[in-house]
């Protein structure tokens, strides 16, 4: 039985083991996975700014038009037709570069939209991820609860069989001859069942009082044969085997547990 709690131990512990192997690899995607989001952040935040720059260089451009359309409306050197042909390309540089501005500033927004989309995603991508990881901490955590929970129980039963197996060995070797416990550990080899059957009766007599000197050699022999009597008498399927092998076995009588 002790076995088989190691075994299940073993189990737990290689379980355990490829949990935390699961879990170190999805930590170290998860870091990948971060620092690629990192990265794309990075790169539209430099195109935000880009951006931001060339509509502020197209404001300054504006303002310098503009600073010259009213230079040249203030201007008294050159004549009237010229003045006016002046202001009219003013003009349209100027009506030019403002719609080259609502672009720009079209496209700012647009870039801002898709921006705030994919912030917006990886975020429910980093926040997903995080869940998946502490659901598997939770696990891990769950499973190690369980492993030392059998562990213990484990531990806890081979220390009572432990315990039990001595009591059962001190109570023998107090009320049994040397010869008696030799007979017995011979016999148990080749049939436990009977050697146990015994045991127990020699185990139960002695917590009773009832032994008042050390079983001998002899006595364990006897003991053995009703035992075996008991048992074939109870196997009512196997009656006629049993009457012919006791038949021929009748020459030897205490004979069987002579081992």
């Amino acid at each position: 039985m002790a076995a088989h709690w190691k075994e299940r131990y073993e189990e737990k512990v290689q379980e355990l083991k490829s949990l935390q192997v699961t879990y170190a690899d999805f930590q170290n995607s998860s870091r990948e996975f971060e620092e690629e989001l990192e990265g794309e952040v990075r790169g539209l935040q430099s195109e935000l700014e880009a951006a931001r720059r060339e509509n502020k260089d197209a404001n300054k451009r504006i303002e310098a038009l503009e600073q010259q359309v009213r230079d040249m409306r203030d201007g008294r050197k050159k004549t009237a037709s010229k003045d006016a042909l002046k202001v009219a390309e003013l003009q349209k540089r100027l009506e030019d570069a403002e719609e080259r501005n609502i672009s720009i500033e079209h496209q700012r927004d647009e870039r801002e939209a898709a921006f705030t989309k994919k912030i917006k995603k990886l975020n429910q991508d980093l926040a997903q991820a995080r869940a998946e990881l502490d659901a598997l901490k939770q696990q891990q955590q769950q499973q190690q609860q369980q492993q030392q929970q059998a562990a213990a129980a484990a531990q806890a039963k081979a220390e009572q069989k432990a315990a039990a197996e001595a009591q059962r060995e001190m109570i023998l070797a107090q009320v049994c001859t040397h010869d008696a416990r030799e007979r017995l550990a011979r016999v148990a080899m080749v049939r436990p069942e009977a050697a146990r059957r015994v045991e127990n009766t020699l185990i139960a007599m002695a917590q009773r009082n009832q032994l008042k000197e050390q079983v001998s050699e002899t006595r364990v022999k006897q003991m053995l044969s009703n035992v075996t009597a008991a048992s074939a008498s109870a196997s009512s399927s196997s009656i006629s085997i049993q009457r012919k092998r006791y038949r021929d076995d009748d020459d030897s009588s205490d004979d069987d547990w002579d081992i």
